[in-house]
């Protein structure tokens, strides 16, 4: 997302200009809507106490067969396994739903990281002294790594990156985003 690079820049300068160490760490989800696990989607509603009434006939549209139409020529259809309808009114909703305790969990536990969510980006920000961002930062982001993974939900890696006001502080990110994986 444009607005978070932005949004890094600014930050930046306000912490370079104090004296501080700043990064940030971007990730970004690779086709959201292609990888809902409908299993993990139901447990997350059920946590968040989103009505199972509205939720129970969303899984079935979703998880019914497809038919791919180009021009005049149909397809059988297809069986889909874990997907939501991009073009379904209540889409962005059903990804907000699945992404909407990790980053609060996050935030909560590492209240010092400004943490965005927009459906599938997720920017996380800290700023202070190096050792501080460098502890808070690789945790957090550690934290949303690995509640993505249980999300079942996969990274796009030539979009999860970050950004470091300095040399060391982006050694350390590199050394956490390799160990990752």
């Amino acid at each position: 997302c444009d607005k978070a690079g932005w949004c890094h820049n600014l930050w930046e300068e306000a912490a370079v200009g104090q004296r501080q160490a700043m990064a940030s760490f971007f990730i970004d989800i690779m086709k959201p809507f292609d990888h809902v696990s409908h299993e993990v989607l139901h447990e997350q509603a059920r946590d968040l106490g989103f009505p199972m009434a509205l939720l129970r006939p969303l899984l079935a549209m979703y998880s019914a067969s497809r038919i791919v139409s180009v021009g005049a020529a149909c397809s059988l259809p297809l069986e889909v396994d874990g997907t939501i309808l991009p073009g379904c009114s209540i889409a962005c909703t059903m990804a907000r739903l699945i992404m909407y305790a990790l980053p609060r969990a996050v935030s909560l536990r590492f209240p010092t990281v400004r943490i965005c969510n927009v459906v599938d980006d997720i920017s996380m920000q800290a700023s202070g002294a190096l050792h501080q961002v460098q502890h808070a930062l690789s945790l957090a982001a550690f934290m949303a790594l690995t509640g993505l993974k249980a999300l079942r939900l996969p990274l796009s890696p030539s979009k999860t990156v970050y950004m470091a006001s300095s040399p060391a502080l982006a050694e350390h990110l590199e050394f956490i985003w390799t160990r990752h994986g």
